[in-house]
């Protein structure tokens, strides 16, 4: 009865959401150019909580002011540090970072991903923590009445991953986008790692979404129509394609709805695994897609949006203000093995 019920609940929900199918039918352009005072966010000073690396930012525009959540690593210890702007492009660290860290010895890599919105007055979290050196199975969630906290730690987990025989079964579940519509919530989330090399998995892993009324209790979208292994309990809404630029992976889904549709930016590789050894690799690139109901998405294009070589970007937020994009992205330089935070800036158009 359970199961039927939250059936039900995915359905209406969804279809709550859906958006008029003409509007995926525009054209579309795409015009982001990455900022040329990139890096916006770099690496901390030798000794430093973020002196390895800085990535996966979270931007917030609210109170006139630019938010960025991100995440900071020494080694391999990951925790998530603070940052504020007035235009999006000049960032200030908080002195007080990190501003949310796991003290739970077991965690030995500290929190794994994360994903924070301000939701009225709260500062809403959700992450993933780690588990020995491993990621935890389920999603967390934390609340704080301050960006800067203390973050007060939910005692159950809000999601988890599926069981054994499910598409999204694997070492954990990363958050990519939350946003909240009249009738509840809308959660895109990926797998940390990879599928499973035998059974009904996909080599690049997939896209999916759940729904929530409270932001507490999630359910995952579920296609009646597949029942066999794998999609019985739950499907996926994004997946890779065969001979495409993104035939390696798709994952860490940027998602918003505005002007009457929804749009996806999300990190893709030709990294193809073949029955010996490994294919070819690709840095990642930014992809776009577009969808009328956030359950079917069409690609833009047959290519990423935003790319170089022996460079990798993947995005972690997009602001839109006064009708110019912001999408944000952990860089990483293979010259210089550095990640940092960049900026790419510009305008989305459809006639």
């Amino acid at each position: 009865m359970k199961r039927h019920i939250g059936l039900l609940l995915t359905v209406l929900l969804l279809l709550a959401f859906a958006l008029p199918s003409a509007a995926q039918e525009d054209a579309i352009s795409v015009d982001l150019t990455p900022y040329e005072g990139n890096p916006v966010l770099s690496t901390g000073e030798s000794g430093a909580w973020d002196a390895s690396g800085v990535g996966f930012p979270r931007v917030t525009y609210a109170n006139g002011m630019f938010h960025m959540f991100y995440s900071g690593w020494r080694s391999v210890e990951i925790s998530v540090g603070y940052a504020t702007s007035d235009d999006g492009l000049t960032w200030t660290k908080y002195e007080g970072n990190p501003v949310f860290t796991l003290e739970d010895p077991s965690a030995r890599r500290g929190v794994i991903s994360h994903f924070e919105m301000l939701d009225g007055d709260t500062w809403v979290m959700y992450f993933t923590p780690s588990e020995g050196n491993g990621i935890a199975d389920n999603v967390m969630r934390a609340t704080a009445t301050s960006p800067t906290g203390p973050w007060i730690i939910d005692a159950e987990p809000v999601l988890s991953v599926g069981a054994q025989t499910d598409w999204d079964f694997y070492d954990g579940l990363e958050v990519d986008s939350v946003f909240q519509t009249d009738e509840g919530y809308v959660l895109y989330y990926t797998l940390l790692q990879g599928q499973a090399e035998t059974g009904p998995f996909y080599n690049g892993g997939g896209i999916g979404t759940a729904v929530s009324e409270d932001g507490v209790h999630w359910v995952k979208y579920d296609d009646p129509l597949t029942t066999e292994e794998g999609f019985a309990a739950s499907d996926p809404v994004f997946l890779t394609e065969v001979d495409a630029w993104d035939a390696g992976l798709v994952a860490l889904p940027v998602v918003r709805v505005g002007d009457g549709i929804f749009e996806m930016f999300y990190s893709g590789t030709g990294y193809v695994f073949q029955d010996v050894g490994y294919g070819t690799f690709t840095y990642p690139g930014v992809g776009y897609a577009t969808s009328a109901d956030g359950i079917d998405w069409a690609r833009y294009s047959d290519a990423p949006i935003l790319t170089a070589e022996d460079q990798g970007f993947s995005p972690s937020s997009v602001v839109v203000s006064d009708g110019i994009h912001h999408l944000y992205s952990t860089h990483y330089t293979k010259s210089t093995n550095t990640f940092d935070i960049s900026v790419a800036v510009g305008t989305i158009t459809r006639q």
